[in-house]
């Protein structure tokens, strides 16, 4: 094999990557591990699609199996410097030599979220899990299904606490005519817009729900 190869994956330790197509990008000097880029792929209708793009993997050779060479890349030669910037591009070496693919394709969670907020939003879920009966509901009973109209309305009205507030207006709540604080109005704004985000991601992906419900079940939750 060489690269610019079109190969697909027939091993069995990855189950995500069983009978995926790519092309191989770079070769490692003892001819073991190719750098294969993967087609980017999407579950079947109704399903959502868990690569965006193509999925880059380091592979063992063995695991690999010819579709064919690709004579327009294997036209253009490449030298050893150039294989090694291929490989370099698509992984990183760390000072203790250890080596991982690159994660600019991945989705980085740890960046894109932050505790602070975390740590507010469940304070405030934890807050309203009181019921007026004194009961406490579970912290995931809003995912029974709460409608969409619902979720529009009082996130209209959380909306306009915010708005006020930013405002320097005063807002309070009807019920217990406390003063709403801007944090406050924020959690329950977000609250909606989850809520509400939840219930288009459930209808495009019944499947993956359903089978989050009935782990809970199985398991008393």
């Amino acid at each position: 094999m060489r690269i610019g190869d079109r190969v697909k994956y027939i091993g069995e330790a990855r189950p995500n990557l069983e009978g995926r197509e790519g092309y191989i990008l770079g070769i490692d000097h003892n001819l073991c591990n190719a750098e294969v880029e993967f087609d980017a792929i999407a579950y079947p209708e109704g399903h959502t699609p868990v690569y965006v793009s193509s999925t880059i993997k380091t592979i063992p050779i063995g695991k690999l199996e010819l579709l064919f060479h690709n004579n327009v890349i294997d036209e253009i030669p490449r030298s050893t410097e150039e294989q090694v910037a291929i490989y370099k591009k698509y992984n990183r070496q760390f000072d203790t030599g250890a080596t991982r693919d690159v994660d600019d394709y991945k989705y980085d969670y740890e960046a894109f979220f932050t505790p602070y907020v975390m740590n507010r939003y469940a304070q405030y879920m934890h807050q309203h899990r009181i019921q007026e009966d004194g009961t406490m509901r579970d912290g995931d009973n809003w995912q029974k299904g709460i409608p969409d109209t619902a979720y529009m309305k009082s996130m209209f009205r959380h909306f306009f606490d915010v708005w006020s507030i930013m405002r320097g207006l005063t807002c309070k709540d009807p019920k217990t005519n406390k003063e709403i604080e801007l944090e406050e109005a924020l959690c329950g704004l977000k609250f909606n817009v989850d809520g509400l985000l939840f219930n288009i991601l459930k209808e495009k992906n019944p499947v993956m729900y359903n089978g989050v419900k009935q782990f809970k079940e199985n398991n008393g939750n």
